[in-house]
């Protein structure tokens, strides 16, 4: 399913809420364009919703560090919410748990730009497998 992405305003806060693939191609140069757009017209505080987001290539990869790295230039900050599991195993390779803020759901990435209601973005890693070496910690 190529990408969709509706754009909305909730609370002054920008949410782009992604629908099928963020892979190489049309998908991604259409989401690097959508965060463009949106940074263009001064709005630079973002969630990126991956709710609906069946495949996450390199390219995607690369295109959400993109993102984020444009929107702290711009002087704001863009956050990732509602990441399946099963995407994380390559979002942790391409190093984007060290540099992006993910939350369980879309309200709390949103709250996540007030400060009185704060909270806390997930650890990503307690869902990635161990790489060969590494010993698995018991729950």
């Amino acid at each position: 399913m190529p990408l969709s992405i509706t754009l909305s305003d909730k609370e002054g806060i920008q949410t782009l809420e992604l629908k099928g693939r963020l892979t190489l191609g049309t998908e991604d140069a259409f989401f690097r364009d959508r965060v463009e757009k949106v940074l263009a017209e001064g709005k630079t505080r973002i969630v990126v919703n991956l709710n609906e987001v069946t495949e996450i290539d390199d390219s995607g990869m690369e295109s959400l560090l993109c993102a984020q790295e444009k929107c702290q230039e711009a002087g704001g900050h863009l956050v990732l919410s509602n990441l399946h599991p099963a995407l994380i195993q390559p979002l942790t390779m391409a190093k984007l748990k060290a540099s992006a803020e993910v939350f369980d759901a879309e309200q709390e990435g949103i709250n996540s730009f007030f400060p009185d209601r704060r909270v806390a973005p997930i650890d990503i890693s307690r869902y990635v497998r161990p790489v060969h070496g590494e010993e698995e910690e018991s729950s």
